[in-house]
Protein backbone atom coordinates (compact mmCIF):
# COMPACT_ATOMS: atom_id res chain seq x y z
CA UNK A 1 0.00 0.00 0.00
CA UNK A 2 1.53 3.62 -0.87
CA UNK A 3 2.75 5.77 2.41
CA UNK A 4 1.01 8.87 2.36
CA UNK A 5 3.03 11.43 4.26
CA UNK A 6 1.17 13.99 5.89
CA UNK A 7 2.23 17.38 7.90
CA UNK A 8 1.22 16.00 10.99
CA UNK A 9 3.93 17.83 13.42
CA UNK A 10 0.90 19.08 15.29
CA UNK A 11 0.03 15.32 16.59
CA UNK A 12 2.97 14.78 17.65
CA UNK A 13 3.49 17.95 20.20
CA UNK A 14 -0.59 16.51 21.31
CA UNK A 15 0.56 13.15 22.44
CA UNK A 16 3.34 14.78 24.22
CA UNK A 17 1.10 17.14 25.90
CA UNK A 18 -1.30 14.13 26.90
CA UNK A 19 2.21 12.56 28.11
CA UNK A 20 3.26 15.72 30.44
CA UNK A 21 -0.90 15.41 31.48
CA UNK A 22 -0.30 11.71 33.19
CA UNK A 23 3.00 12.62 34.64
CA UNK A 24 1.50 15.38 36.26
CA UNK A 25 -1.51 13.31 37.79
CA UNK A 26 1.69 10.44 38.77
CA UNK A 27 3.76 12.85 40.17
CA UNK A 28 1.08 14.63 42.47
CA UNK A 29 -1.16 11.43 43.48
CA UNK A 30 1.34 7.97 42.53
CA UNK A 31 -0.97 5.69 44.95
CA UNK A 32 -4.16 7.07 43.23
CA UNK A 33 -2.57 6.60 40.19
CA UNK A 34 -1.36 3.42 40.25
CA UNK A 35 -5.32 2.52 41.92
CA UNK A 36 -6.11 3.88 39.17
CA UNK A 37 -4.52 1.40 36.91
CA UNK A 38 -6.24 -1.28 38.83
CA UNK A 39 -9.78 -0.42 38.16
CA UNK A 40 -11.09 -2.79 36.23
CA UNK A 41 -10.20 -5.04 38.87
CA UNK A 42 -10.08 -3.50 42.03
CA UNK A 43 -11.97 -1.12 44.09
CA UNK A 44 -9.44 0.14 45.93
CA UNK A 45 -9.52 3.57 43.82
CA UNK A 46 -13.17 4.12 44.75
CA UNK A 47 -12.40 3.20 48.42
CA UNK A 48 -9.58 6.21 48.32
CA UNK A 49 -11.75 8.40 46.42
CA UNK A 50 -14.91 8.63 48.23
CA UNK A 51 -12.61 9.59 51.28
CA UNK A 52 -11.78 12.47 49.71
CA UNK A 53 -13.82 16.01 50.39
CA UNK A 54 -14.26 16.46 46.57
CA UNK A 55 -14.78 13.69 44.73
CA UNK A 56 -14.71 14.66 40.90
CA UNK A 57 -13.60 18.42 40.56
CA UNK A 58 -10.04 17.88 42.00
CA UNK A 59 -6.34 18.18 41.13
CA UNK A 60 -6.18 14.50 39.72
CA UNK A 61 -9.09 14.28 38.17
CA UNK A 62 -9.26 17.54 36.12
CA UNK A 63 -5.65 16.49 34.84
CA UNK A 64 -7.14 12.80 33.65
CA UNK A 65 -10.03 14.93 32.29
CA UNK A 66 -8.23 16.82 29.73
CA UNK A 67 -5.74 14.20 29.20
CA UNK A 68 -9.46 12.30 28.11
CA UNK A 69 -10.83 15.27 25.91
CA UNK A 70 -7.02 15.39 23.81
CA UNK A 71 -6.73 11.48 23.29
CA UNK A 72 -10.49 10.96 22.37
CA UNK A 73 -10.73 14.20 20.20
CA UNK A 74 -7.41 12.73 18.77
CA UNK A 75 -9.00 9.05 17.88
CA UNK A 76 -11.79 10.81 16.66
CA UNK A 77 -10.30 12.92 14.43
CA UNK A 78 -7.91 10.16 13.25
CA UNK A 79 -10.70 7.67 13.06
CA UNK A 80 -12.29 10.04 10.54
CA UNK A 81 -9.49 10.50 8.39
CA UNK A 82 -10.02 6.62 7.94
CA UNK A 83 -13.54 6.51 7.34
CA UNK A 84 -13.43 9.39 4.93
CA UNK A 85 -10.00 9.75 3.54
CA UNK A 86 -10.67 13.83 4.43
CA UNK A 87 -7.73 16.35 2.61
CA UNK A 88 -8.14 18.06 5.89
CA UNK A 89 -6.54 15.30 7.75
CA UNK A 90 -3.88 18.00 8.57
CA UNK A 91 -5.95 20.83 10.00
CA UNK A 92 -5.31 21.70 13.56
CA UNK A 93 -8.38 23.91 13.38
CA UNK A 94 -10.84 20.94 12.82
CA UNK A 95 -8.86 18.95 15.78
CA UNK A 96 -9.52 22.07 17.77
CA UNK A 97 -13.61 22.14 16.62
CA UNK A 98 -14.13 18.68 17.77
CA UNK A 99 -11.88 19.00 21.22
CA UNK A 100 -14.23 21.78 21.68
CA UNK A 101 -17.34 19.74 21.00
CA UNK A 102 -16.12 17.08 23.34
CA UNK A 103 -15.57 19.76 26.09
CA UNK A 104 -18.90 21.70 25.74
CA UNK A 105 -20.42 17.93 25.37
CA UNK A 106 -19.11 16.77 28.86
CA UNK A 107 -19.45 19.66 30.71
CA UNK A 108 -22.95 20.46 29.90
CA UNK A 109 -23.88 16.85 30.18
CA UNK A 110 -22.41 17.17 33.94
CA UNK A 111 -23.90 20.45 34.57
CA UNK A 112 -27.58 19.01 33.39
CA UNK A 113 -27.08 15.99 35.53
CA UNK A 114 -26.08 17.81 38.66
CA UNK A 115 -29.07 19.95 38.14
CA UNK A 116 -31.63 16.87 37.78
CA UNK A 117 -29.46 15.65 40.75
CA UNK A 118 -30.26 18.27 42.98
CA UNK A 119 -33.75 18.53 41.36
CA UNK A 120 -34.91 15.10 42.18
CA UNK A 121 -33.10 15.23 45.48
CA UNK A 122 -30.82 12.37 44.52
CA UNK A 123 -27.24 14.65 44.48
CA UNK A 124 -25.24 12.20 46.26
CA UNK A 125 -25.98 9.53 43.94
CA UNK A 126 -25.85 11.55 40.49
CA UNK A 127 -22.41 12.80 42.00
CA UNK A 128 -20.90 9.48 43.10
CA UNK A 129 -22.41 7.64 39.52
CA UNK A 130 -20.94 10.23 37.57
CA UNK A 131 -17.30 9.65 39.61
CA UNK A 132 -18.06 6.00 38.18
CA UNK A 133 -17.96 6.64 35.08
CA UNK A 134 -15.41 9.30 34.90
CA UNK A 135 -12.60 7.23 36.84
CA UNK A 136 -13.31 4.70 33.86
CA UNK A 137 -12.91 7.22 31.11
CA UNK A 138 -9.75 7.98 32.67
CA UNK A 139 -8.74 5.11 31.99
CA UNK A 140 -9.70 4.96 29.07
CA UNK A 141 -8.12 8.08 28.21
CA UNK A 142 -4.61 6.27 29.45
CA UNK A 143 -5.39 2.89 27.89
CA UNK A 144 -5.74 5.08 24.28
CA UNK A 145 -2.65 6.46 23.91
CA UNK A 146 -0.34 3.46 21.95
CA UNK A 147 -3.56 3.61 19.59
CA UNK A 148 -3.56 6.79 19.25
CA UNK A 149 0.29 6.64 18.22
CA UNK A 150 -0.60 3.30 16.34
CA UNK A 151 -3.11 5.40 13.89
CA UNK A 152 -0.61 8.85 13.91
CA UNK A 153 2.35 6.33 12.37
CA UNK A 154 0.31 4.03 10.59
CA UNK A 155 -2.27 6.71 8.93
CA UNK A 156 -4.32 5.90 6.96
CA UNK A 157 -5.56 3.43 9.34
CA UNK A 158 -7.41 -0.22 8.06
CA UNK A 159 -11.06 -0.27 8.51
CA UNK A 160 -9.87 -3.71 10.54
CA UNK A 161 -7.57 -1.60 12.93
CA UNK A 162 -10.56 1.00 13.05
CA UNK A 163 -13.10 -1.76 14.26
CA UNK A 164 -11.13 -3.30 17.11
CA UNK A 165 -9.98 0.24 18.30
CA UNK A 166 -13.86 1.21 18.29
CA UNK A 167 -14.91 -2.18 20.11
CA UNK A 168 -12.21 -1.66 22.69
CA UNK A 169 -13.79 1.97 23.55
CA UNK A 170 -17.40 0.53 24.19
CA UNK A 171 -16.26 -2.85 25.91
CA UNK A 172 -14.62 -1.04 27.94
CA UNK A 173 -17.72 2.11 28.42
CA UNK A 174 -20.26 -1.12 29.00
CA UNK A 175 -18.47 -2.44 31.59
CA UNK A 176 -18.44 0.86 33.22
CA UNK A 177 -22.16 1.01 33.03
CA UNK A 178 -22.48 -2.72 34.35
CA UNK A 179 -20.03 -1.58 37.67
CA UNK A 180 -22.03 1.38 38.39
CA UNK A 181 -24.79 -0.14 38.26
CA UNK A 182 -23.74 -3.17 40.44
CA UNK A 183 -22.37 -0.68 42.62
CA UNK A 184 -25.71 1.45 43.35
CA UNK A 185 -28.01 -1.73 42.65
CA UNK A 186 -29.25 -1.00 46.19
CA UNK A 187 -30.50 2.40 44.89
CA UNK A 188 -31.52 1.33 41.48
CA UNK A 189 -33.03 -1.42 41.84
CA UNK A 190 -36.27 0.17 43.42
CA UNK A 191 -36.01 2.66 40.69
CA UNK A 192 -35.11 0.57 38.07
CA UNK A 193 -37.60 2.21 35.63
CA UNK A 194 -36.46 5.66 36.02
CA UNK A 195 -32.67 4.41 35.74
CA UNK A 196 -33.30 3.23 32.46
CA UNK A 197 -34.78 5.97 31.04
CA UNK A 198 -31.95 8.20 32.46
CA UNK A 199 -30.00 5.85 30.78
CA UNK A 200 -31.58 6.41 27.15
CA UNK A 201 -31.86 9.95 28.02
CA UNK A 202 -28.84 11.44 29.35
CA UNK A 203 -26.32 8.15 28.33
CA UNK A 204 -27.63 6.45 25.44
CA UNK A 205 -29.17 9.95 23.46
CA UNK A 206 -26.32 12.10 23.69
CA UNK A 207 -23.43 10.09 22.45
CA UNK A 208 -25.91 8.86 19.54
CA UNK A 209 -26.53 12.27 18.71
CA UNK A 210 -22.93 13.29 18.93
CA UNK A 211 -21.61 10.56 16.47
CA UNK A 212 -23.92 10.80 14.24
CA UNK A 213 -23.44 14.36 14.31
CA UNK A 214 -19.42 13.82 13.66
CA UNK A 215 -20.15 10.80 10.79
Amino acid sequence: MERIILNTDWIFYVMLCCLALIAFSKYFNESKFFDLLTVLSSKKFFVTAYREDTLILNRFNVLLLINQLLVFSLLVYLLGYTVVKAQAATDLLLFAKILVVFGLFIFVKFGLDTFLGYIFKISQFVIEFNLVKLTYRNFLGLLLIPFVFFLYVSMPLSLTDAIIIGSIIITINGYAFIRAFLNFRKFVQPHLFYFILYLCALEIAPYAILIKWFF
